[in-house]
């Protein structure tokens, strides 16, 4: 199994309890991708920064490489508003 089925298997089986939020989701999120190259780490709610308050930072080392805005399952990305739009 990949590390993306393995990814959607566990998002699939939290959605199945009927109780999930957007943060119950965030545990499989960081485990994917930590695990998508050496050295990177996904930070779950970090200090704020310049772009605002993302959900993860992700770093290779020292340095960030990238934002995360974790989002529920079903949210539609095109109705966003406010600093989410942004």
């Amino acid at each position: 199994m990949s590390i993306i089925e393995e990814f959607v298997g566990k998002v699939l089986a939290i959605q199945k309890t009927g109780a999930a939020t957007e943060h119950s989701y965030r545990p499989a999120l960081e485990a994917l991708v930590n695990r998508l190259a050496d050295g990177v780490t996904a930070i779950n709610e970090p200090k704020r920064v310049a772009c605002g308050a993302p959900d993860f930072i992700v770093q290779r080392g020292d340095i960030v490489i990238g934002h995360i805005e974790d989002k529920d399952v079903g949210v539609s990305l095109t109705k966003l508003s406010d600093s989410n739009k942004a």
